[in-house]
């Protein structure tokens, strides 16, 4: 969400200035580290996908024969 935020609040600096430091500061958002927010995107989008492959090859292991 903050990735998100920060994209949209970048394309228009001068005319949402006021609201964008305020929102920012009330959901404690920062502007300049939209790379990390897709980085950890990323890795928690691969952690749930090995959580449900781990979590479908460990249930049921008596009807897999």
């Amino acid at each position: 969400m903050e990735a998100l935020f920060e994209k949209e609040a970048i394309r228009y600096p001068e005319v949402m200035s006021p609201m964008v430091n305020a929102l920012a500061n009330k959901n404690n958002y920062s502007l300049d580290n939209y790379s990390v927010c897709i980085a950890v995107l990323f890795v928690l989008g691969i952690m749930y996908r090995v959580f449900a492959f781990l979590s479908l090859v460990f249930t049921n292991r008596g009807k897999q024969k």
